[in-house]
């Protein structure tokens, strides 16, 4: 039986951590313009930093939205995990399907954050081992 409690609380966390991370990756890429029109010589590895920058963001969000369902599941920790991840990062892509424009990046972005929130709920389990498999109390 899934615990709705558990997952509509890592959704919401990855929902607001995920705009605060996409305030602070815009606030930073603008620095970092500004840095790469002083130094050109950098201008090549760009690209590989905004991913990278972005994949290690979608890992912290992802996998605190999975960490905090496990901690009120307690239970099939990494199914619920998983899910916070697969519904937040597919919510999250559903504008992008109403301009019917969903392509690679976004289905790697929705297996990525499932993947990640997994991640999350596996490192609750791994940190509690005295809670996990019992029902929460509450």
């Amino acid at each position: 039986m899934l615990n709705w409690k558990a997952l509509l609380t890592g959704i919401i966390a990855i929902i607001i951590l995920g705009l605060t991370a996409q305030l602070v990756f815009v606030l930073v890429s603008g620095y970092y313009v500004e840095f790469l029109n002083k130094n050109p010589q950098y201008s090549g590895i760009g690209t590989i930093i905004s991913y990278l920058l972005g994949i290690i963001g979608l890992f912290l969000v992802s996998g605190t939205g999975g960490y905090l369902a496990a901690d009120v599941v307690h239970r099939r920790v990494l199914l619920h995990g998983a899910l916070v991840g697969f519904i937040a990062c597919g919510l999250s892509m559903v504008p992008m399907l109403y301009q019917g424009a969903l392509n690679l990046n976004g289905v790697i972005f929705i297996g990525l954050g499932t993947g990640f929130s997994a991640a999350g709920a596996l490192i609750w389990q791994r940190m509690n081992p005295e809670q996990a498999g019992h029902a929460h109390p509450g």
